[in-house]
């Protein structure tokens, strides 16, 4: 079914959605006390998708390169064996939270020293920071912590002899958050909560009857900008919008946000708006993709350069899946139907929903810009989990290349409750003939969060950057899930048409990232063309010791794109530390308030 703008989701239907939430919430209160029941015995081969639209066989050729699973599993286990006690501490000290906001703060760097190419705006980094009552009461799981984002601005070269740098953080004021803040007391709890059901079906029925609201909306996951807004996002909720002003400020002027109603009400999540968007470098449109756990499956948004809805439809999906991220070309969107499902029944057996399903097969769909799904094209791929796209594009040949960081949990939680190593991957699609026609690893190296020049998102491009980890160690005794986690202490530039690292920064020994890698592109003549590694990589560090972050221990890092291993350009000390996140976004100094 197409959506018509606007358009929500008929009240019945929405009621009886509600209903099924409850029913299913009280069980879980009355058998959160039950010890957690074992299957075991019978393995169910699982079948085939049906045929919903039209679909191609598994019969790619791998990518060229010979990086194997077998070579990919060695690398999970020489990660794991390789940490010692000071990286589970490293580890341990990273994940502990800020306890309270930080104003706006000027940073003891002279603006003049960083590089006369360098773009003014904000670097912002998100991610789950409850606050300190919270940890352990009603939030137990990282994901479950209120998002807080860290600002660092940069005046444009034209000012930085007058203008100084400034930090500040502060938590988004969501909707669940604000009625916390209301009250002085923790309302919620946690329910992201793997790999048991019953303790979320019980949150639920708590949040419900304390707070009014099911799910909280933390809003912690990502930072988007369009259409001259900028939202914190995650896949559950409805976004929060923010502002930022240019010493830093940081405010919540709307929660919950339906974006002028283009956001269809949810009686349980009160909406949801996916948390990646793949923005048009050429026509500026915004493309994201939104996941339910009802029939149809996704929900399809074109958004038009000032944020208006231009085009939404709805996409009938096999099974509910989770998905994080999308690609696009210049004709298509990427759709990942891999069997990373969601299926909310499970947690009646005390199972978490969201579970890897070995075994079962994947597709993309290529969407077209304007399509639905009977227009989707599908290729059916081995099953796997992708939660971050690299890059996607169309060759003269007519066959789409979409590329991606792949993981292969070691089992079905596993990929929730543990670090799984993921490496770039290659899928080749040939729209004439409906097959994958080529599949396979690019490189035996693992990254995390990659990042490519803005202007090549969609178009061919040969590099992207990632995190890199450097060790993989636990228990995380901050939260009960992840139970592991790792240590990002290098940043990698893969060449994904050679199939090898083309150049890498090692981060000094107790020092580590704590932020995704962003690109921002270097200032130019308007005119010029632009080159892929025009542009510098820039992402957040802290250091550590023990099992305690340095106080003012973290910067803000430059690398010049052209030449990662030659080291920071710019090192930006700030007044606070900085703990583990998530996504980060620029904004442009034109974008900031005054």
């Amino acid at each position: 079914r197409k959506h018509k703008v606007g358009q929500v989701g008929h009240p019945r239907q929405a009621d009886g959605k509600m209903r099924r939430v409850l029913c299913l919430a009280l069980l879980g209160c009355a058998t959160s006390f039950v010890p957690a029941p074992h299957f075991g015995g019978v393995i169910q081969r699982p079948g085939r998708h049906p045929a919903l639209c039209r679909l191609s066989m598994v019969d790619a050729p791998p990518a060229s390169g010979s990086t194997s699973l077998r070579d990919v599993r060695a690398t999970e286990v020489a990660l794991r064996e390789s940490s010692s006690s000071d990286c589970i501490d490293a580890i341990e000290a990273l994940f502990q939270t800020c306890p309270d906001e930080v104003p706006s703060t000027p940073i003891k760097l002279a603006p003049s020293s960083l590089p006369s190419d360098l773009p003014g705006g904000a670097l912002l980094r998100i991610g789950p920071n409850p606050r300190p009552e919270a940890v352990g009461a009603g939030v137990k799981a990282f994901f479950d912590g209120d998002g807080m984002i860290h600002a660092v601005t940069i005046p444009p070269p034209e000012s930085r002899d007058d203008d100084r740098l400034y930090y500040s953080r502060a938590w988004v004021r969501a909707k669940g958050f604000s009625k916390e803040e209301e009250k002085g007391e923790c309302l919620f709890e946690g329910t992201l909560v793997a790999p048991r059901g019953w303790p979320m079906l019980g949150a639920m029925l708590n949040n419900a009857v304390k707070a009014g609201q099911p799910v909280k909306d933390t809003a912690n996951t990502a930072i988007s900008t369009h259409g001259g807004r900028i939202l914190a996002r995650m896949e559950q909720c409805c976004p929060s919008e923010v502002t930022v002003s240019r010493r830093a400020d940081i405010a919540t002027v709307q929660s919950a946000t339906s974006l002028g109603g283009t956001i269809p009400y949810d009686p349980v999540t009160g909406g949801s708006l996916g948390a990646h968007s793949k923005e048009d470098p050429d026509t500026g449109e915004s493309m994201c993709f939104t996941y339910n756990t009802y029939p149809p499956g996704v929900r399809y948004d074109v958004r038009s350069p000032d944020g208006s809805l231009a085009h939404t439809a709805d996409i009938a999906l096999p099974r509910p899946i989770m998905l994080h991220d999308l690609a696009i070309t210049t004709r298509y969107s990427v759709l990942l139907d891999l069997p990373l499902t969601l299926k909310p029944e499970k947690a009646i057996f005390d199972s978490f929903p969201v579970s890897y399903e070995e075994g079962l097969p994947g597709r993309i769909g290529l969407v077209p810009r304007r399509g639905d799904g009977e227009g989707t094209l599908w290729f059916d791929v081995e099953g796997c989990v992708v939660l971050h796209t690299i890059n996607a594009f169309e060759r003269s040949d007519g066959t789409v290349v979409v590329r991606g960081l792949r993981y292969m949990p070691s089992g079905p939680h596993s990929f929730l409750c543990e670090y799984s190593p993921a490496f770039p991957y290659e899928w080749v699609l040939d729209p004439s003939s409906l097959k994958c026609v080529r599949e396979g690893y690019l490189s035996d190296v693992p990254g995390e969060f990659p990042c490519v020049h803005p202007s090549f998102v969609g178009r061919p491009s040969r590099f992207t950057f990632c995190l890199s980890p450097t060790a993989v160690g636990g228990p995380v005794t901050t939260y009960t899930a992840p139970r592991d986690s790792t240590l990002y202490g290098r940043v990698v530039k893969y060449d994904l048409e050679g199939g090898a690292v083309a150049d890498s920064y090692n981060l000094p020994e107790g020092e580590y990232v704590v932020s995704e890698t962003t690109c921002v592109p270097k200032l130019k003549a308007p005119g010029a063309p632009a080159a892929e590694e025009d542009c510098y990589v820039v992402f957040l560090t802290s250091k550590t010791q023990g099992d305690r972050r340095v106080p003012d221990g973290s910067t803000l890092t430059v690398l010049d794109a052209a030449d990662l291993g030659k080291g920071p350009v710019a090192s930006v000390p700030l007044p606070a530390d900085v703990p583990y996140g998530l996504h980060s976004a620029f904004v442009p100094w034109e974008q900031l308030g005054e």
